[in-house]
């Protein structure tokens, strides 16, 4: 996309500080009835709302897909932005609920494949995933993952996230470690299993990657609302560039072709 603003620009200092060898913007030499339009007003028009552009172009059909990519592209950019928002929020709701901290450091105590001190906890779950941050000491809890082993004598892949960052809400409903967090596990000391993996745990998988790809959705609306601006521009800005180009070689021309040297360059719409 920076490549074809680069494009863009040069293409319009070109014109004004370079004319082409057919006379530039001055009034057309042939078509007394014709005026020559303006290549940095077609570009800038278009670059700032897509589609004006082509009316100053006097192309209406294209400025009528133009504006209407660009409708649909800021609806788009809503509707996925607002529903991914809500997404997370139900994400983040369910998290608060039914995974705790406590848990996981309360089976981390019993793990086999554990034979560090214990990590402090002070109190029992409350119900209420945030409350029970106040329970534990992350820095404990940390070095006790990086001294843990799996089953298979493999470290553990993670050390759990401070509460509430993008991290921690991606890594409690991806990796099986941290399954033993999920109020029905099943307390089974291995969590690789993938039958000791509990039902709450896939949901919430679910729900976070849905909210991700909603997220994305609203990414692929704002790129499409770049590519519309950069392309309705530098079309309005060609456009414009031809339309002079045709009324000072050979004024209008009644087949609506540009023609140079001879050679049929373009069809005027």
């Amino acid at each position: 996309m920076c490549v074809a603003w680069i494009v863009g620009v040069y293409l319009v200092a070109a014109d004004t500080l370079w004319p082409s060898p057919v006379g530039g913007l001055g009034p057309p030499k042939s078509a007394a009835n014709e005026k020559a339009r303006s290549v940095p007003t077609a570009f800038f028009l278009s670059a700032f709302l897509p589609g004006s552009g082509q009316l100053y172009n006097r192309q209406p059909v294209r400025a009528l897909l133009y504006a209407t990519v660009e409708g649909l592209s800021w609806w788009a950019l809503w509707h996925y932005r607002r529903s991914g928002d809500r997404a997370f929020a139900a994400v983040r709701a369910y998290a608060r609920q039914h995974w705790s901290v406590v848990r996981y450091a309360r089976w981390l105590n019993g793990y086999s494949g554990y034979d560090g001190p214990p990590v402090s906890i002070r109190g029992e779950p409350t119900g209420d995933g945030e409350r029970d941050w106040a329970l534990v000491d992350l820095r404990e809890l940390n070095a006790a993952e990086r001294r843990a082993r799996f089953h298979n004598g493999m470290p553990f892949s993670h050390e759990l996230p401070p509460y509430g960052s993008q991290q921690y809400y991606e890594l409690i409903g991806k990796y099986f470690q941290f399954a033993p967090g999920w109020s029905d596990y099943n307390g089974a000391d291995n969590p690789q299993d993938r039958r000791n993996v509990p039902d709450r745990f896939w949901a919430y998988a679910r729900q976070h990657a849905r909210a991700n790809e909603l997220l994305r959705y609203a990414e692929y609306a704002l790129m499409a609302l770049t590519a519309n601006h950069v392309l309705s521009a530098l079309d309005a800005l060609i456009s414009a560039r031809l339309h002079n180009v045709r009324i000072r070689v050979h004024g209008p021309d009644p087949t609506g072709y540009v023609r140079w040297g001879g050679a049929l360059l373009w069809r005027w719409p």
